[in-house]
């Protein structure tokens, strides 16, 4: 009886992995030179790499020194060889290894830990490897590689792409005069390869991903050791190839060595040292004149730290940055910033509130030049940030500045806001009778000026605006309860306080200008509540002008998000609506009163009309009483 589990046997083989475990280890002859320990024995069912065909999968470790030397692993596939059947009109089984991992240590004289990676693909074949190798008394040496034949499809002829980087670390090479220690320094060249970060620059659709890409980048480009830091540069139809010359050194600002050059490692001195800043840089320079520089940063972190990966800092700094200079797209693009995840190191350690403050904050500082332009800010409109609470008080500060230069115009921008929050709460209950407090206070205050100069008419398209508002709101409430054994009474008192205010100068041209400007209180308490609004205008006209020249260049940053708005004025600062009050407890007593219990109707007397008689003469029948919220009295305004 046959019951198929499924028409692609694909789907089974991303659920379950076919692969068992030998009781007893198997070895033969690999390659006629090494020796493979086989420790699985594995089936898939659809193998990519043979085009869908079927595979055995043989498991275990391939041994490159001869006796000891090998460090042995507990994984059963640490190598794994597919083997395939031969393709058709080949007599040849087929055989694929992607990875070839070396990992032989003997004793303290030496150290190898290499992968060798292979490809073979409709658009690329050949292979790739890193590794680092150790000597006792000698540098040690890091490098990665490939060697591959690319072509962008089938029917374009394949052509060479090579790349090889060296470096070499654990050194102190002392800078004089400016007091600074080389750790690391290496070398690299790329034949129709070059680094990650030229190659996002060129594939970017908008300037926005471009500096999102090149930022992330920043942060792991410094590792140019490992394979996945370079990418194949493969020219178009009609360019000429392209080749890459990488540099790349790690600076410290202390050393075991201190004012001397040394190749020693003295890693009891160095775990301890303590180290003010580290960086490194990498710097690239590609033949169709395309020059990217990135540099990455910690502060308090030695040497010592970056070589063990304390904390993973190696991919978390606590600040990066880029230059990027482009012939072929006539840009020149340049930012440092801060790391949200970076690491911060403790040699020495900082106070408490030091690093929180640092770790709180965030900035971006960015310049662009191109043709006919030159743009410079500082997290325009609102990416400069920096927060901090302490206790009840949770406070924000943001902001941004602008300087941008075109053919066309001229402008210049300064935004600045700070928000902050204050809440406690507080009660004591003794069965009998309780009271809890409670008080919450929030405040914004902010401001913002834009200057523009229209080069085609400075006298009379010329504007500038400039606005500051602020937002106060405080409320309490209190609660009072009582409660005895046929008895439960609950008070309750509130109070809300709010102020706003705001105003805007407008200048429209060179002689136009204007003032406007509101404010409001509000009071609400028991179910009441007060309201005063002011608003004050001298050629109200030219303000709305000058905001409406300005306010599309709150959008110009290179990476802004919403824009939020002033806060005090009108749309961005007005009073928070209130809800309708409710009426007293009494008041409602007396409605529900009316409603379920209205005075008994007499008999009519002298008219077909029902008549209604209460403590005194007949009346006509009232209508219904209002509902609560026609009740309460309506806000006073004051214009």
């Amino acid at each position: 009886m046959e019951c198929p589990l499924t028409s692609d046997v694909s789907v089974i083989g991303e659920h379950v992995e076919f692969l068992i475990e030998l009781p007893e280890k198997v070895s033969f002859s690999f390659l006629g030179c090494f020796e493979m320990e086989i420790r699985s024995i594995g089936f898939v069912p659809q193998f990519e790499e043979f085009d869908g065909a079927a595979a055995m999968e043989i498991g275990g470790q391939v041994k490159f020194a001869q006796g000891t030397g090998d460090v042995n692993t507990v994984q059963i596939n640490f190598h794994s060889l597919f083997i395939g059947l031969p393709p058709r009109g080949s007599f040849f089984p087929r055989l694929y290894m992607q990875e070839l991992e070396v990992n032989i240590s003997l004793g303290e004289a030496f150290k190898l830990n290499a992968v060798v990676e292979f490809r073979n693909n409709e658009s690329e074949q050949g292979f790739l490897g890193e590794g680092v190798m150790e000597i006792p008394g000698m540098p040690v040496f890091a490098a990665s590689f490939a060697f591959l034949r690319v072509r962008r499809s089938e029917s374009e002829p394949w052509v060479r792409a090579w790349f090889i980087f060296v470096e070499a670390r654990q050194v102190s090479l002392y800078i004089p005069f400016v007091e600074l220690y080389i750790r690391e320094i290496g070398l690299g060249f790329g034949y129709r390869y070059t680094i990650a970060s030229i190659k996002a620059a060129d594939e970017a659709g908008s300037l926005s991903d471009l500096i999102g890409n090149l930022r992330e980048l920043s942060r792991t480009q410094g590792d140019l050791s490992k394979r996945d830091r370079w990418s194949v540069d493969l020219e178009g139809p009609g360019e000429s190839l392209r080749w890459t010359i990488v540099l790349r050194a790690l600076i410290s600002q202390t050393s075991a060595t201190p004012g001397a050059i040394s190749l020693k490692w003295l890693e009891h001195i160095e775990q301890t040292l303590p180290c003010l800043f580290l960086f490194d840089a990498v710097v690239a320079f590609r033949s169709d004149l395309t020059f990217f520089m990135a540099v990455r940063a910690w502060i308090n972190s030695n040497y010592y730290d970056y070589v063990n990966d304390v904390n993973e800092l190696r991919e978390r700094p606590l600040f990066s940055g880029f230059v990027l200079l482009s012939v072929r797209q006539k840009r020149f693009l340049a930012q440092i910033s801060s790391n949200p995840n970076g690491s911060l190191g403790t040699r020495p350690p900082l106070p408490v509130f030091v690093e929180q403050a640092v770790a709180n904050g965030q900035f971006s500082a960015t310049i662009l030049i191109e043709p006919a332009l030159l743009h410079a800010e500082l997290g325009w409109p609102n990416m400069l940030r920096w927060g901090q609470k302490i206790g009840p008080l949770d406070a924000e500060v943001s902001g941004g500045m602008i300087f941008r230069v075109s053919k066309h115009y001229l402008v210049l921008g300064i935004s600045y806001k700070a928000r902050g929050s204050l809440s406690f709460e507080a009660g004591l209950d003794l069965k009998i009778v309780g009271v809890r407090v409670s008080a919450h206070a929030s405040f914004a205050w902010g401001a913002r000026f834009i200057g523009l100069i229209d080069f085609a008419d400075p006298t009379g398209k010329s504007a500038l605006y400039a606005a500051i508002g602020i937002e106060i709101r405080i409320r309490i409430a209190i609660e009072l309860w009582i409660n005895l054994l046929f008895f439960k009474k609950t008070f309750r008192f509130s109070l809300e306080i709010g102020f706003t205010a705001g105003l805007e100068l407008g200048l429209d041209g060179l002689t136009n200008a204007g003032l406007r400007g509101s404010g409001t209180l509000f009071i609400s308490a028991m179910g009441r509540n007060f309201q005063v609004n002011v608003k004050l205008g001298i050629n109200e006209g030219a303000v709305q002008t000058a905001l409406d020249r300005t306010a599309p260049f709150l959008n110009v940053g290179l990476e802004a998000s919403e824009v939020e708005p002033v806060p005090g004025l009108e749309g961005a600062g007005a009073a928070p609506q209130l809800a309708p009050p409710r009426p007293s407890p009494w008041l409602r007593w007396w409605w529900m009163r009316r409603r379920l219990w209205p005075s008994r109707p007499t008999k009519p007397i002298g008219s077909a009309q029902s008549r209604w008689r209460c403590c005194g003469p007949a009346l006509p029948r009232p209508a219904l009483p209002p509902s609560p919220e026609a009740l309460a009295s309506p806000p006073m305004t004051c214009l």
